[in-house]
Formats: structure tokens, C-alpha cells, sequence
């Protein structure tokens, strides 16, 4: 058959997100895993959400490798991923959220042969890095489908809607990291359950987390749903959405639902896109200072926001008593197309460019990536036959062991310290500690994060730290 249209997924999140599209290719769709084994678990929760579902999908091993040949990859945003696959494949970006400014616009998007966009003002920031199309909202739904939708106990939402009282819901979403105002917002939710039903759509950076529990959290009068819960899904049963600084206000923007957001961040942010520049090790830090204020932060000047815990349950009082919001001028400057026909846009988007975008045989190296793909060329070209020893079985050490293993070099041992991965396997390879591996004469290291120096990680009298071991780090 022709090549595949690959959808890249880390999360099942994105999974949600690119579905539509994906349907729309029909079997000329393919779902890729873009995320590593053994880490979080968000590789084994794609696999077994595909499993469960159907879905035809691989993962990043297989595109490197070829086994799997795409004509073009849709993303979410810049992968470590496109440091090693076929320069050919054509990279496509479909925006999935609104907020956070300095990330969603930043140089990576130079990284892109087209960026499907939202509307006008996502087209505008995007256009100078790439070609840039608005096609709408490609998740954007009317219809309530709440027979699917199930919450982390695995009750489903008619079941929840049957025994709740008759009054307001309210719709909590928040972002996550350092923005997220999910432990504030726990302090105020005693008080909201006295006045209001609640539902809480979880961002997949908290449900997936290591440290996420709902354990202080009244799960039977609170509908909790994790990422493979479209959000468009809730809105039809939700009456006010309470957000942070997420994308989320702008899909509950574009279904003109009443608001209230949540200030829990007491520094003073003018862009919250910052603060996810500095959390992505696949992305070169970049110049701050701007003076740019963020879609998230400036609607604090057109919602309802509350300052403290104590205040929420009396803000959603005065909204929901309120009249009716109107968005249509914020809207428009969104969402180029309010319909439900975005994925057949996206769809004629991409076969044309498949057909007339002319293949590439390189992509220059580019500032903007942290990972440096010829300092790593030029290391194991050294010694085609040596024997790699390849340190972090994380994102970027599973990616470089696979592209390795299929350029036909010799991949002597992963190593990792996180006690989670050791003992397990990746490409017919235990995963070993560092500390309980001895480096032979011959070996060569691939040390697979960015550190200042070797010495920062290797032991002081070793056979690494007295240069007697060859080493490369690529960042």
C-alpha cells in the first residue's frame, strides 16, 4: 500500500486529540507511541488503550527503522523523534490548545513543512516559521455522547447524572506542573459540593504522574475523568467550567460556556508559555524577557477570576446568576471555522501537501533542538565497529539505541539508575545500573541526557573519568 499518515501520540491524550483525523484517512492512518518504554507508564497505557480499541499502531523503533513507511507524521508539537527518522517524511503540527504562549510559538515551529492552526490568531504567530493553515477545532463536538464517557472508577457519566441532585454542574480542568491549581482547588471543593454538582476533567500531566492519588477526593459525589475523556464530551452535561491557566478556557470558550478561572500562581506571569520552555530537554533554552502576555493570562481580564479558595463557591454564584456570556468577537479571532468539519479540512490539507511537497535528503541542523544529531553522527563514525554503550534508557536513549541497533552498530548495554527500568528489556537488551556495569577497553558511551560534564555523573577514578573511555554527549 502507499505510505501511512502517522499520528505521533505520547500520551492517550493526543490520541483524543488526532482521532477524528485519523478516521478521516481511514487505513492510511497509522497511531505511533512516541514516548519511551518503562519510564511512566504512558507507554504501556497507549498500548493497552490501542489494544483495547483497535487501533492500528507501532512505535518510534518502527519508523526509524523503515519497517513502517510514512509519507508524513502529524504531531502535537517538535519530537525528539524527528532527530532520527527519514528526512523525507514530511513533519505536520496540528495545534492542540490554546495558552501558553512562548511555548506554542517559539522557533521549534520552524521544525515544520506545514502547521494546521486554529484560527487567525494562532495563524498569525505561526506563518513566520512555517506554512501555516486555520482549519478550526479539530475535536469540536455538539452532541452528548455521555453513554462512552466513564470516570476512573469505570462508572459511566449516565450513571453519575442519575444520582446526583437537580442543580448547576460545575466543570473543573486543570493544566499541570507548576501552573496547576489542583491542590487549591481540592481546599475549595468541600464548600463548592454544598451548592454545586462537580466534575473534574484531569490534565494527563497530573493523572500520570507518579505522585497523583484521588484518595482525598469524594469520589462518589465528584465525576473524575483522566486524559481518555474528551473534554467536548463534558461540556454538553456542564452548566460553568473553573480553570487555570490551561487550553481548556478556550475549548469552553468556543462551547460559550459560563467561566471562572483560578489565580493560584503568586508570581507575577506574563506568559506561562515560559515556564514550559524550561521543563522540555528536547527544546534549546530560549531568549526570555519579552514583554508578550499570553492568551491565558489576558483573559483574566475578561473572566471572572477568584484569588483564594474561600472565594470559588461565591464567583460561580455570581456567574451562573449572570447573563450569558458572549465570545463571538474573541471566537473569531480563534477559531477561523465553528463546525465539526475541521478534520476533513485537515485531511485536504495534508493530501496536498503529500502530493506536491518535493522530498528532502536533509534537514539542517537547527538551533532551536537541544539534541545535536551530527556531534552523535560524527562520534560513531569514529569506530563503526565499536561496541556502544548507550547511558539513559529514557526518550532519548531509547531513540538513539534504536537508531543504532538499525544503522547496524554494535549496542553493548543500556544503562539507567532508575531502579524502575533496571531489569527491563528494550530492543533484546537488559537494561543495566551504571554503577553495576564495568566499561571493557574497547567500549564506547553514549551518555543519552544533557549534563555539563562527565564528571557530573561519572565516578571520580573511573575508567570514564580519566578518559580512558571514549565518550560522546550530543547536546
Amino acid at each position: 500500500m502507499n505510505a501511512y499518515i502517522g499520528f505521533a501520540c505520547t500520551t492517550i491524550f493526543h490520541y483524543v486529540h488526532f482521532k477524528n483525523i485519523a478516521e478521516s484517512f481511514k487505513e492510511r492512518a497509522i497511531f505511533i507511541i512516541a514516548t519511551p518504554r518503562h519510564t511512566n507508564q504512558r507507554y504501556e497505557k497507549l498500548a493497552d488503550h490501542f489494544e483495547k480499541n483497535e487501533v492500528v499502531y507501532c512505535d518510534a523503533a518502527d519508523i526509524i527503522s523503515g519497517r513502517i513507511r510514512l509519507a508524513g507524521i502529524v504531531v502535537p508539537y517538535f519530537m525528539p523523534l524527528f532527530n532520527f527518522i527519514d528526512p523525507a517524511i514530511l513533519r505536520i503540527r496540528v495545534l492542540y490548545g490554546y495558552a501558553k504562549d512562548a511555548w506554542n510559538y517559539a522557533e521549534w515551529n520552524r521544525g515544520f513543512d506545514l502547521i494546521l492552526a486554529y484560527g487567525p490568531y494562532s495563524q498569525r504567530r505561526l506563518e513566520t516559521y512555517a506554512p501555516t493553515l486555520s482549519v478550526g477545532h479539530p475535536r469540536l463536538k455538539t452532541k452528548n455522547r455521555d453513554e462512552s464517557v466513564h470516570d476512573i472508577q469505570g462508572r459511566s457519566l449516565r450513571a453519575w447524572k442519575n444520582g446526583i441532585p437537580e442543580r448547576a454542574t460545575v466543570l473543573y480542568c486543570p493544566t499541570w506542573g507548576d501552573l496547576t491549581s489542583y491542590d487549591w482547588f481540592k481546599t475549595a471543593l468541600q464548600q463548592l459540593l454544598g451548592k454545586y454538582n462537580v466534575m473534574i476533567k484531569l490534565h494527563h500531566g497530573i493523572s500520570l504522574s507518579k505522585d497523583f492519588s484521588a484518595d482525598d477526593v469524594d469520589r462518589e459525589r465528584v465525576f473524575i475523568c483522566d486524559e481518555s475523556v474528551d473534554l467536548f464530551d463534558l461540556f454538553p452535561v456542564s452548566d460553568l467550567v473553573i480553570s487555570d491557566y490551561s487550553g481548556a478556557i478556550f475549548d469552553a470558550m468556543l462551547t460559550e460556556k459560563r467561566m471562572v478561572l483560578i489565580n493560584s500562581i503568586d508570581e507575577q506571569v506574563t506568559d506561562t508559555g515560559v515556564l514550559n520552555i524550561r521543563k522540555m530537554s528536547n527544546i534549546a533554552s530560549l531568549p526570555e524577557g519579552s514583554a508578550a502576555v499570553s492568551l491565558d493570562i489576558r483573559m483574566r481580564g475578561v473572566l471572572a477570576s477568584a484569588n483564594s479558595p474561600s472565594e470559588l463557591t461565591g464567583k460561580v454564584g455570581d456567574v451562573l446568576a449572570g447573563p450569558a456570556p458572549d465570545y463571538k468577537e474573541i471566537n473569531a479571532d480563534l477559531y477561523s471555522h465553528q463546525d465539526e468539519h475541521a478534520a476533513e479540512r485537515i485531511k485536504q490539507a495534508i493530501d496536498k501537501i503529500v502530493g506536491t511537497k518535493p522530498a528532502r535528503d536533509e534537514r539542517p541542523a537547527s538551533s532551536y533542538i537541544a539534541f545535536d544529531m551530527e556531534r552523535l553522527r560524527r562520534f560513531v563514525n569514529e569506530d563503526p565497529s565499536g561496541a556502544y554503550v548507550v547511558w539513559g534508557a529514557g526518550d532519548y536513549g531509547q531513540l538513539i539505541a534504536s537508531w543504532l541497533v538499525h544503522n547496524g552498530y554494535d549496542v553493548k548495554a543500556i544503562l539507567d539508575k532508575e531502579s524502575s527500568k533496571i531489569g527491563k528489556d528494550f530492543m533484546g537488551r537488559c537494561i543495566r545500573s551504571p554503577f553495576d556495569y564495568e566499561f571493557a577497553y574497547d567500549d564506547r558511551l553514549i551518555v543519552s541526557f544533557s549534563v555539563e560534564s562527565i564528571g557530573r555523573i561519572a565516578e571520580p577514578g573511573s575508567r570514564i573519568a580519566s578518559g580512558e573511555i571514549p565518550y560522546v554527549i550530543p547536546f
